[in-house]
């Protein structure tokens, strides 16, 4: 968020590499960028990026296995059917790993100053990256036994909160440089650092080097070689050049242009993609890939932050908290189907219990601890497709999609142990109610069984179909899973993607 301080963390999984069949064992996240730009031009070919869309009272998915072609219901227009596609499924494991949260670790005085319940719930959840930044040790303590148990950082260098380049940054004590931050303070902890958290906004808040202030006039030629300081210190080692840099996130859209290219000092791209209160896939998230690649060439983007407040109605933008638990899993799939490395969700938990503050209500888990729907249902999203196997190359599955091409969004992906998962939404701006469109999926691949899954209701099947040719669903404005269960496929160990530590 657009905060004085940028306190928040970012961490990258690199599994996204497991696409590419044939690559190398990447050995590490920042082995994994030349794999990361391909995923680019992986989109869904099927489907538009309209919002509009047909309404439905049922809350409830519905499926019938047939051999036959299904008509549409009864008055509904506006539906398409499809051609056969083979279509290759990216790896439900690199999913997963795109899933990233803000948290501000430091922030004692706030419901973050919990640290038992923050790092249970973040384990319950399955998250496996966090985005914070700091320097103090509890601060340093909290970060090293998070990476302990598998929960990475990406960490924001600010010189106002004790991080910088070099000793020629001016910083608050301690005044950590980054290489020493990294190699001696955070190791455990550390898989990611991020230049400056929207400093276009904040350039104004003390920023100093060498006694001389950042001004108005200055602050591109200070942020410029901020990066290129901080990738020369991180690179300067080998110990710690496996340490990915991502660039500098912007607030306003004419500074992607105005800080020039940054491409050879960073590993990552960077973005801040606010839709709130509009819906995920409203249209703009292509205009907003391409302006905020512009400093940053052809290195994959991460979406350090994105998010939906639950506040109140006197509050900016708000969204209700059935509304955020369809946006919230609705955003890391849109993310992950146009390409973005990772996406990290703004925030964890609400930091205080003000409902008038949007800024104190982006959180999945309310103030008291209690997590809000949104947590539940991306828990149960991530249950159901968690594969903890990487060394695979996911296959292909044929089959056709019919329905309102102007809404009906998908994601294939695959486990390791063959079977595919297709997660279809209706992309479009959700109220508290239920809204649905009728979907034939016809499979030419064959099929055992197919189950049917609804993340934000249960984590259990709705139902299971055996031998299936044909499914007639209801898809929801939220995910609905349908696991496919192929006929006699095998698969083979080709790659790792990446660090199976993360």
């Amino acid at each position: 968020m657009q905060t004085a301080l940028p306190t928040h963390s970012n961490s990258f999984g690199a599994a996204i590499a497991a696409l590419m069949p044939g690559s190398p064992n990447p050995g590490s996240l920042k082995s994994s960028i030349s794999f990361g730009a391909a995923i680019a031009s992986h989109m869904n070919t099927l489907l538009h990026p309209n919002v509009l869309s047909q309404s439905s009272s049922a809350a409830s998915v519905t499926a019938t296995a047939s051999s036959s072609t299904t008509n549409p219901a009864p008055g509904t227009t506006g539906l398409t059917t499809a051609a056969t596609v083979t279509e290759q499924a990216k790896s439900a494991y690199s999913f997963i790993d795109s899933i990233g949260f803000n948290t501000h670790l430091r922030y004692y005085d706030t419901a973050y100053g919990n640290y038992p319940l923050i790092k249970q719930r973040l384990l319950d959840l399955g998250v496996r990256h966090i985005r914070d930044g700091g320097s103090d040790p509890t601060w340093i303590q909290r970060t090293n036994d998070l990476g302990s148990v598998g929960i990475k950082s990406t960490i924001v260098i600010d010189p106002l909160i004790g991080t910088g380049p070099n000793a020629s940054y001016d910083m608050k004590p301690p005044g950590y440089d980054v290489y020493s931050l990294v190699k001696n303070l955070v190791p455990t902890g550390v898989e990611a650092v991020e230049i400056l958290n929207e400093f276009d906004l904040i350039r104004r808040n003390g920023y100093s080097r060498n006694g001389q202030p950042v001004t108005d006039a200055n602050w591109i030629a200070y942020l410029r070689d901020f990066t290129q300081d901080t990738y020369n210190a991180i690179n300067s080692d080998p110990l710690t050049q496996e340490i990915a840099v991502i660039g500098p996130s912007f607030v306003y859209s004419d500074s992607s242009t105005l800080v020039a290219d940054l491409s050879q000092w960073v590993d990552y791209g960077n973005m801040h993609p606010y839709t709130y209160p509009n819906n995920p896939g409203n249209g703009n998230l292509q205009q907003e890939i391409a302006n905020r690649s512009k400093p940053f060439g052809n290195q994959p983007l991460i979406a350090t932050e994105v998010g939906y407040p639950t506040g109140s109605p006197s509050s900016d933008r708000p969204v209700s908290e059935t509304v955020q638990s369809k946006y919230i899993p609705r955003m890391f799939l849109e993310n992950f189907n146009n390409g973005v490395y990772r996406t990290f969700a703004y925030e964890f938990i609400d930091q205080f219990a003000n409902p008038n503050n949007s800024e104190a209500n982006f959180g999945i888990i309310r103030y008291d601890g209690t997590p809000k729907p949104a947590y539940t249902a991306l828990q149960s999203l991530i249950g159901i497709l968690n594969d903890s196997a990487t060394s695979f190359t996911p296959g292909s599955l044929s089959y056709s999609l019919s329905g309102d091409p102007q809404t009906l969004r998908h994601t294939l992906l695959q486990k390791s142990t063959g079977d595919f998962y297709l997660v279809l939404w209706s992309e479009l701006l959700s109220t508290d109610q239920v809204s649905s469109q009728p979907v034939t999926l016809t499979l030419s691949t064959p099929i055992t069984q197919a189950t049917t899954y609804l993340p934000n209701q249960s984590i259990n099947p709705t139902g299971q179909y055996q031998a299936p040719t044909q499914l007639s669903l209801t898809v929801p404005d939220f995910p609905l899973v349908v696991q496919l269960s192929p006929t006699g496929l095998t698969q083979t160990s080709e790659f790792l993607t990446k660090n199976q530590t993360l």
